[in-house]
């Protein structure tokens, strides 16, 4: 079948995939791109891709110029309900636009696990009149506040002790009750409904450090795919790859959140180490409609941490990063920053400065080699003012 493929939000990889497997795109972002990955295009078009669905008439009108579509892509979480929207407009196969809503509204998505009798931590939706003394009585402390439609874990904040209690909250946020257990992912390829691919990896430190396989025993990690099924099941998610992120405690799995799109955090990445296929190139065939056939058999463990300096500030220096790079077991690294370079605070873990992933022939040996490798570099930051 032939037509242009539609990627909303800019992920090279994704890019990277669709060129080798000869499909013509056209990429929809709010940034300018490159000459060089321009010239690999179809087409290109600058958007506002945080503006709602219903705003993005334009979009569609220009891309009517491009002749018959195949397919629409969100392969960022901003950009998955626009996907739905055009679909409509377009009338293409996939995620349609209540899965989508379900996929990244918070409140909506843990309100249908709860009805649907799956475990999920107590929260609260939060109003204009919510104050953060009555969100304490009830959930309890330690809790979390995130936005109701947040992503990456940016504005996140943990209130651990009652000194630290707000007196007024924002309002249409989530409070939740701190779960205490094993923070982990279950990256899915979901097809007619169908799972055809499960993949879980641990947060060994979460927002830095990933490794996969998991280590759960069979019955966790039973009850945590049971867990998966559930919730895909729920929110009617037929089509597209999900990325549920839940918690292993001593009563079973309890779950945290799921969005529809490929994974943040190089997990694609650690996927691909591990299990021997491009995760890439398998998400845009899963969307194409093409049939897939993935090995769940592992055949080795891979970790990958993200590196950030801390911040805000400026880079004064970073040591060791040749040595990092070629650290024994080190198969992919990057570093995106060099001194100079202004940088952030880290408000989320797409917040990144580069990374590290290593392979090993058991979990233990993949973590000691990322984390040595990770030892071998030291970020000197000055104040930003310098």
């Amino acid at each position: 079948m032939s037509g242009t493929v539609v990627i909303l939000g800019k992920r090279k990889p994704a890019l990277a995939a669709a060129a080798r497997l000869g499909l013509p795109v056209v990429l929809v972002h709010d940034r300018p791109i490159a000459e060089a990955m321009r010239r690999c295009l179809r087409g290109f078009i600058a958007a506002d891709l945080d503006r709602p669905p219903e705003d993005w008439g334009a979009v569609a009108e220009q891309l009517r110029a491009y002749g018959p579509l195949r397919a629409v892509l969100a392969a960022s979480e901003r950009t998955v309900r626009a996907a739905a929207w055009l679909r409509r407009q377009f009338q293409l196969p996939g995620a349609g636009e209540l899965e989508a809503l379900l996929a990244t509204d918070k409140l909506a998505m843990k309100a249908a696990l709860k009805a649907a009798g799956l475990p999920v931590a107590d929260f609260i939706a939060t109003t204009e009149t919510t104050s953060g003394q009555a969100l304490a009585q009830r959930l309890g402390l330690p809790l979390v506040l995130k936005e109701q439609r947040g992503y990456g874990g940016r504005g996140t904040r943990m209130i651990h002790r009652a000194e630290e209690v707000p007196e007024s909250v924002p309002a249409h946020w989530l409070a939740e009750r701190v779960i205490e257990g094993v923070e982990l992912s279950v990256e899915s390829f979901v097809q007619d409904g169908q799972i055809r691919f499960a993949h879980i990896s641990e947060y060994f430190m979460p927002r830095f450090c990933s490794v996969s396989p998991n280590r759960l025993d069979a019955d966790s990690e039973r009850a945590l795919l049971a867990l998966n099924r559930g919730a895909i099941a729920a929110l009617g998610l037929s089509r597209g790859l999900t990325h549920l992120e839940a918690f292993v405690t001593r009563q079973g799995p309890v779950f945290g959140e799921i969005a529809l799109r490929p994974p943040g955090g190089h997990l694609m990445n650690v996927m691909a180490r591990a299990y021997g296929f491009d995760p890439w190139a398998a998400w845009l065939r899963l969307e194409l409609g093409e049939p897939l056939s993935l090995s769940a058999v592992p055949l080795c463990h891979a970790a990958v941490y993200l590196l950030h300096p801390g911040g805000p500030g400026r880079l004064a220096a970073v040591r060791g990063w040749e040595a990092a790079r070629t650290a024994p077991g080190v198969v992919e690294a990057e570093l995106h920053v060099h001194a100079g370079s202004l940088i952030a605070e880290r408000e989320g873990s797409g917040q990144e400065s580069g990374y590290l992933l290593a392979t090993g022939a058991s979990r233990e040996a993949a973590l000691c080699a990322v984390l040595a490798a990770r030892r071998e570099l030291d970020f000197q930051l000055l104040p930003a003012a310098s």
